[in-house]
């Protein structure tokens, strides 16, 4: 029977730190000892494996001291593993190679294969939900007209333009919708990709595949939802920062040492200027390549962290990202056909180019250790 003092003990558990165990002896309680106390009882053998423990953390249930590995060791007998063959070391060192693109290219025409229906119609939703805010956004704010170009250009050489025509075609409720439109596309864009992921995802691992999966941003919880929200914000942040660091910054300097110094119209400068925003861009196309699997680590580890999702992308990425551009390249001729059916093509293409991904992401996942940060 438990006594008063063990309800209260397990009630208001002491920090780890100070653990307090308690042992049966003999059908009476002993106790309590620490951790230290209670390995030189077992050592002793004044504790048995059969003798009962308990400590705060276990409700009130007793254990076996056997239960407890760390009181009581058992000598294993180990023997080392065989040698292995030529040939079976020859296959490990291989199957520790990454696919190649080629190989993730089949991979993604098998998986496809009798479903390219669902992936063509879950393609054609997923464009019109992100384009339908553009063109909301385009009408809001019309450009000019051709009319209005065209008198522009005609004006003061045939006849003076008799009605006035606008320098711009924004107005103040046109730029409020453009500003709209675009928060927008941040809390309804991102948790759809992440949707289009987790889509792909579920096409590549052959499992049961649903066009509703494209809203398991919205419909997994508002933990999960915010979660997107968050890990999208921050990773535009990121971008800011890079570009900010690699672009902006040194092209300003530069900038600012040629007009302290009147050589602003040095013929030098332009080049220097052209050079430097093409360094910054290949660096800055590294740094997005970095954190392009974070949406489908979202998609696939739902309870991790908004911040981890992007530490495990830039930690997967490490000695990949060429690959995943080689890849991506190999479906320009792709595009391009598909730019000659007026982009009818690219429903057929888009769902291509996610399945290859998907599978990218899922080789990478299986050969790199990816540390749960």
């Amino acid at each position: 029977m438990e006594s008063h003092f063990t309800k209260v003990f397990s009630l208001h558990p002491p920090p780890f730190f100070a653990m307090q165990w308690y042992y049966s002896k003999n059908g009476a309680q002993c106790g309590p000892v620490d951790d230290t106390e209670l390995r030189r009882l077992a050592r002793s053998g004044e504790i048995t494996p059969d003798d009962l423990l308990w400590n705060a953390t276990m409700g009130v249930q007793w254990q076996p001291a056997s239960s407890f590995n760390f009181l009581f060791f058992q000598p294993v007998d180990l023997q080392p593993p065989a040698i292995p063959s030529e040939s079976e070391s020859t296959k490990t060192a291989e199957a520790a190679l990454p696919t190649s693109n080629r190989i993730l290219m089949g991979r993604a025409r098998a998986s496809l294969k009798g479903r390219w229906g669902m992936a063509v119609l879950a393609t054609i939703i997923y464009l019109a939900i992100i384009e339908s805010p553009q063109f909301v956004k385009i009408v809001a704010t019309p450009q000019n007209s051709a009319l209005s170009q065209l008198q522009l250009l005609m004006h003061g050489f045939h006849q003076p333009v008799h009605q006035a025509v606008p320098t711009h075609g924004y107005t103040p409720l046109g730029t409020i919708i453009s500003l709209f439109v675009s928060l927008l596309m941040v809390f309804i864009g991102n948790p759809i990709f992440v949707g289009v992921c987790s889509f792909f995802l579920n096409l590549s691992k052959r499992r049961e595949t649903k066009v509703s999966d494209l809203f398991v941003g919205f419909r997994s919880g508002a933990s999960y939802y915010w979660k997107i929200i968050g890990a999208s914000l921050l990773l535009g942040l990121i971008i800011i920062g890079w570009v900010l660091l690699l672009l902006v910054l040194p092209i300003a300097i530069v900038m600012g040492v040629a007009f302290f110094n009147h050589l602003l119209v040095n013929p030098w400068l332009h080049p220097v200027i052209v050079v430097m925003a093409l360094v910054g861009m290949m660096a800055l196309i590294r740094v997005i390549y970095s954190y392009k699997m974070t949406f489908f680590i979202l998609a696939d580890e739902t309870n991790i962290r908004a911040i981890d999702s992007i530490r495990r992308s830039k930690i997967a990425m490490r000695g990949n990202r060429w690959k995943l551009f080689m890849l991506q390249l190999r479906f320009l001729g792709w595009s391009l056909l598909a730019l000659l059916t007026c982009g009818i093509g690219f429903l057929w293409v888009i769902p291509y180019i996610q399945t290859a991904t998907a599978h990218f992401y899922l080789d990478v996942k299986e050969r790199e250790s990816l540390p749960n940060v």
